[in-house]
This record gives structure tokens, C-alpha cells and sequence, in this order.
């Protein structure tokens, strides 16, 4: 968290509250005070307070407050009593839970520095889960491929990826530091994501996941459980996903039946 913010700079000082407008005046504020944490404050800024606010913008301080609270209620910003209101990490949005894609390649499209840690990437005998998702026999080769995923150099994902062995013959061999695994397995394996089915469940953080995420145990994560199909719709890839609560949300987009 920041210091006391300056004195509303040029651009902020061109937007005042329309009197002869018919939107609420709470309404107006909220947009520009969303204007303002598009283009002038960071993550962890504090927010002038609700004296300041009433003052610049000359509207009650019950104006400001509804104002404010929808802003911390879309969690854009934080509210701590005592202190003052500040401006909250923005959360990755992850689109791809409609559509093939892989994760490095959507953090990528949005502009996103990623990088990886890989714990496991061996070949293990496949589960009774593991053969059921895939499609093989039980105590087949599966190979075990295990990251953690850093978005912005901050930990924000913890993947455990599961593929037939005899699908991906020398995969365990190839550096996957840092790369697409979604882009190795087409470019050496002629392998496309086409249709996949996809579950999100919220809970707390156990130790280990709360250890690799850099968060308090109990913490709120997200997560994902995914079996996705080549064009062929033959299975070639289970994954469970732990995400970071503070860091992530889905975008569910509905369309008609």
C-alpha cells in the first residue's frame, strides 16, 4: 500500500459531476473514478478519501460512499477500516474455460510475462483414474508433467498434467521450461486441442499448494479439472489446475441452446 494519493492530476480535473445529467450522481463518480484506475492509479494506491472526494467532486459524502463500495464490491478496490480505500491487484481474466486453448497461449494474447517451474516430468503407471480419463489400460505409460506457472513473475497456477505415454513417445526428454505445451505437442506431434469438458470448484489452500503459491494455507483457490480431445475426439490430455483466488476469475459465456 501507497501514501496519501497527490492532488487530482489534468485528467481528472477535466471530468466533474454533470448536474444536468439524469444519472445518479453516485453513477457518475463511479465512472470516474473508474477512468481514474484505468489511466492514473496502481495496484496498491490509495484512493483520496471520502472528505477529498466530496470536496474536488462537490457531492455528499453518502454519494461517495455508494459510489466507493460498488467499486469495492466489483473488487476493484479494497476497503480497510481505519485506513482508506486502495486500489486492488487486477485479477487475469481466463477466457479459455470456453474455448481449446492453453494457458501460456491466453496469458500470452493478453499481454502477459509467463514463466514456468516444472516439479515432475516423468513416466508413471497410469492410475485407475488416470486410465479412465485417458482412455488406456490401467498401469499403462502415462507421463507425469507437473509446473508451476508464474504470471508476471508471480506464482498463479499450480498444473498437474497427465498424457498417454505411447501418444508422446520422448516427451519426458524435451525442455518445457517456459514453453506452450499445447505448441510442442502440435509442432512435434501433430497434436491440436479441438473440444474438451471442463470443471471449477472453490477451497481453501492446502499446505503444499498454499507452499508453491506463495499464499496463507486455507486461502481461496479455484479449481480446475480438464480432459481434452484432438480432432479425432480421442483423449490426449487430463489435467488438474489449482489457481490463485486473489488472482484469477472465469469468463462463462452463455449463448442460447
Amino acid at each position: 500500500m501507497t501514501g496519501s494519493p497527490a492532488s487530482p492530476p489534468a485528467r481528472a480535473a477535466a471530468r466533474r459531476i454533470d448536474r444536468r445529467s439524469e444519472l445518479p450522481f453516485y453513477s457518475q463518480l463511479r465512472e470516474i473514478l473508474l477512468d481514474r484506475l484505468a489511466n492514473e492509479w496502481m495496484t496498491g494506491d490509495k484512493l483520496p478519501s471520502e472528505a477529498d472526494l466530496c470536496e474536488y467532486y462537490q457531492v455528499s459524502r453518502t454519494t461517495v460512499r455508494q459510489a466507493v463500495d460498488q467499486l469495492a464490491h466489483e473488487g476493484l478496490i479494497v476497503k480497510v477500516k481505519g485506513v482508506g480505500a486502495f486500489v486492488a491487484d487486477r485479477k487475469v481474466d481466463a477466457t479459455f474455460v470456453q474455448r481449446a486453448a492453453g494457458f501460456y497461449d491466453e496469458m500470452v494474447q493478453q499481454g502477459r510475462d509467463i514463466t514456468s517451474r516444472v516439479l515432475a516430468q516423468r513416466v508413471v503407471p497410469a492410475s485407475v483414474r488416470e486410465a479412465a480419463q485417458l482412455e488406456i489400460p490401467i498401469g499403462a505409460d502415462v507421463v507425469q508433467f507437473d509446473r508451476v506457472r508464474y504470471v508476471d513473475d508471480e506464482p498463479a497456477q499450480i498444473v498437474y498434467t497427465r498424457l498417454p505415454g505411447a501418444r508422446f513417445p520422448g516427451f519426458v526428454d524435451i525442455d518445457m521450461t517456459d514453453r506452450s505445451l499445447y505448441q510442442v505437442l502440435a509442432e512435434r506431434y501433430g497434436c491440436r486441442p479441438a473440444t474438451g469438458r471442463r470443471r471449477v470448484e472453490a477451497r481453501g489452500a492446502d499446505t503444499t499448494e498454499a507452499s508453491l503459491l506463495d499464499v496463507p494455507e486455507g486461502s481461496p483457490v479455484l479449481v480446475m479439472q480438464s480432459l481434452t480431445r484432438d480432432t479425432d475426439q480421442q483423449p490426449f490430455e487430463w489435467f488438474v489446475a489449482v489457481y490463485r483466488g486473489d488472482r484469477f476469475q472465469f469468463d462463462i459465456e452463455l449463448v442460447a441452446s
